[in-house]
């Protein structure tokens, strides 16, 4: 794995609820944020994050993280999509609610996706995300700050 100085946190920017807490995290110990967008943000990064607009294409910002990753970045999406290309590449994938994503869970996980898709697909209404509670920040602040301190 990277060393924390060459250590990165990849941002998946659109509606990403922990933009800040990141930022915070990140500045602390010096570490280079890169926000991936499909279109311009209306947020200022923190002083060691960057903004990448990869383009209005459907998923153009999840490839171009992927294509930008590199094994012991961590990323931080709430797309499962996404952590899957991710995690074989040797980037450790976290959701804002403080989850790791890992390699054996990620076939459950894609088929629970692509059922809910169908259901969407077929005209049946599903609920986006519940807003995240002040437990489930707490819990990604922490669970960020314990991979970041790992070398």
């Amino acid at each position: 794995m990277s060393d924390e100085s060459s250590r990165r946190i990849l941002v998946d920017a659109d509606a990403c609820p922990v933009r800040r807490d990141v930022d915070r995290l990140a500045a602390r110990r010096g570490i280079e944020v890169v926000y991936f967008a499909n279109r311009a943000q209306t947020f200022r990064p923190g002083p060691t994050g960057r903004i990448m607009i990869a383009g209005d294409e459907p998923d153009a910002a999840d490839f171009a993280m992927v294509n930008e990753s590199r094994e012991g970045d961590v990323a931080v999406t709430d797309d499962v999509g996404l952590a899957a290309m991710l995690v074989p590449r040797g980037v450790i994938a976290l959701s804002s609610r403080g989850k790791a994503y890992r390699a054996d869970q990620m076939p459950t996980r894609l088929a629970l996706r692509y059922v809910a898709q169908q259901a969407r697909l077929a005209g049946q209404r599903t609920r986006g995300p519940k807003a995240l509670t002040d437990a489930e920040r707490k819990r990604f602040v922490k669970a960020l700050a314990d991979i970041l301190s790992r070398s």
